[in-house]
């Protein structure tokens, strides 16, 4: 996916720019008449909340935009973001550490879905041996 001008895209929407090397790259978030662009290295992980995400940076500030969370994983998908439960996805470079049923981010417990174990298990296995 490339990244659009913000005064053509629909308003709501996140997209990644993969034209940059890896920790370049950024996302742009819009959401009505305000547009950011945030490096994806400073998003750690991005949380549901009903109809919008929250999406929590590395300054400790949070954005909360109106969108579902498959719809902004749809539109990230970038090989650093890992869909652990139904409402997570985690920044794998942001992982400190993690066992069979959760990731911690930080002090940041997250819980990984059942429907989510068997594929983040294997990517967080051999997440080290990539990088």
């Amino acid at each position: 996916m490339s990244t659009h001008p913000a005064d053509s895209s629909p308003d709501n929407t996140v997209y990644s720019d993969h034209t940059r090397p890896g920790k370049y790259r950024k996302s742009m978030i819009k959401d009505g008449i305000l547009s950011m662009k945030i490096p994806l290295l400073n998003i750690l992980y991005i949380q549901a909340e009903h109809v919008y995400v929250r999406i929590h940076l590395r300054n400790r500030q949070s954005i909360l935009h109106r969108s579902s969370l498959t719809k902004v994983w749809e539109e990230l998908q970038c090989r650093y973001f890992l869909r652990v439960h139904r409402s997570y996805v985690v920044n794998l470079r942001a992982v400190t550490y993690f066992t069979s049923s959760y990731v911690m981010i930080g002090k940041k417990k997250i819980a990984i879905g059942r429907a989510f174990r068997a594929e983040a298990i294997a990517v967080l296995s051999r997440w080290g041996d990539e990088e």
